[in-house]
């Protein structure tokens, strides 16, 4: 999954969860990261909600990637998001 942000709170995220993974002893796992939600109260426009990403756990990896652990995209559903080589609902990154 690829998570892309501008907003404030996204970036926020982000950085708390780049802190978090960045002092942790990750023993060669990768993190498996959660989406949740967040809020706090604003002055002028009532209840914000922002994103949190708090690590869920974690996931222990090869350093030579195999077909056994290689990502493959979910087989297509029929409809028009579910084609990933059709460029308008592909995610640039």
């Amino acid at each position: 999954m690829v998570y892309i942000t501008s907003s404030k709170g996204g970036i926020g995220a982000i950085g708390s969860l780049c802190r978090i993974y960045g002092r942790s002893d990750r023993k060669g796992l990768l993190p498996i990261i959660a989406l949740k939600v967040r809020s706090y109260k604003h002055s002028k426009y009532g209840k914000i909600e922002t994103p949190d990403l708090p690590i869920a756990g974690w996931h222990g990896t090869s350093s030579t990637p195999t077909t056994a652990n290689a990502v493959q995209p979910p087989p297509n559903t029929g409809g028009p998001a579910a084609d990933f080589n059709d460029p308008i609902h592909t995610i640039p990154y």
